[in-house]
């Protein structure tokens, strides 16, 4: 039965958040922001932020800053000390806002065990929110089935017997079928593969890649991150983007021969092949050669194109 992702993030938030909104402004000075979770956040298009910034500085920040409270060796397992942190996962955007206008506002502290919970939750809050496009919900849902896998591979846990599958769970989660779910997952990790730029353009709709194409670079496993649309064919039709440039680099070179000069350009003809078809006596006849002229294996003669081209060894120029 199709679960309300609301209700899910709901759900979640209620074993985790401090009823209590904290006012120590210790916390809020040392507020962290990790750039793993940032990305996350969906981006605003400049309006839309403009338009936060003009509410917030009208109304004040109504909305509480969610605070995930926790130690460096939590956040990083090779970090020297253990200190307390408080990392930032909801509200990116208004604590811009805030910190450049000196406006004041609440924190609500939640606890995770791990990082991956911490994205986990993130993802399921990106879904439930409106106004999300098409493309905006297969990249979340891929994101989601990815880090379930990641969760369960770092747990050693094993879908068998009973237990769904990853892919059936979000499935009946979300309200779809399996193969969708993990076509999701390979288009999510194509995103993943475009720089932060055009990640961001494209997500907000500013630049058209299909989603078949992302797919099948998410199948690929790009390292470095992709800066251009154009760029994305030569990871998926590395071959036929060769054939293309061979094809177009041999156009300009046909194109230049109708230039050349008369001995710019020869066919060579070897005594060999004269030989092997029976060609000797045409070829004298053809070039004019004496009767005695001596046609071995070590002979060679050449003709300018465009006599290759009376004589029928080229179709045209």
């Amino acid at each position: 039965m199709k679960r309300d992702i609301r209700d899910i993030i709901q759900a979640k938030a209620k074993t985790t958040v401090t009823n209590n909104l904290l006012s120590d402004e210790g916390i809020k000075k040392n507020i962290i922001i990790l750039p793993i979770l940032k990305d996350l956040i969906r981006p605003l298009e400049n309006d839309e932020i403009e338009q936060l910034k003009n509410n917030i500085i009208a109304n004040g920040c109504q909305d509480s800053l969610k605070i995930w409270q926790t130690t460096q060796k939590v956040v990083n397992a090779n970090a020297l000390t253990n200190e307390e942190q408080f990392v930032l996962i909801d509200g990116h955007n208004r604590y811009k806002i805030c910190s450049e206008n000196n406006i004041p506002f609440a924190v609500s502290i939640m606890k995770f065990q791990t990082l991956d919970d911490v994205i986990s939750w993130m993802i399921d809050l990106q879904l439930g929110r409106r106004n999300m496009s098409p493309n905006e919900i297969a990249y979340y849902r891929g994101l989601k089935y990815n880090q379930e896998k990641k969760i369960e591979k770092t747990d050693n846990f094993s879908s068998t017997g009973t237990s769904l599958k990853t892919s059936q769970k979000l499935a009946q989660q979300y309200g779809i079928n399996e193969k969708t779910i993990r076509r999701d997952a390979e288009f999510s990790k194509g995103v993943e593969s475009l720089s932060p730029e055009l990640k961001r353009e494209f997500l907000n709709g500013k630049v058209k890649v299909s989603k078949k194409d992302l797919e099948e670079l998410g199948k690929i496993g790009v390292v470095e991150k992709i800066e251009t649309v154009e760029a994305i064919t030569t990871y998926i039709n590395p071959k036929e983007i060769e054939v293309t440039t061979k094809q177009s680099k041999a156009e300009s070179v046909r194109a230049k021969i109708k230039n050349a000069q008369y001995l710019d350009i020869t066919v060579s003809i070897r005594g060999k092949f004269l030989l092997e078809n029976g060609l000797v006596d045409i070829w004298k006849d053809l070039r004019n050669f004496p009767a005695d002229t001596l046609i071995d294996d070590a002979f060679e003669d050449s003709v300018s194109i465009y006599q290759a081209q009376i004589l029928g060894l080229i179709k045209e120029i």
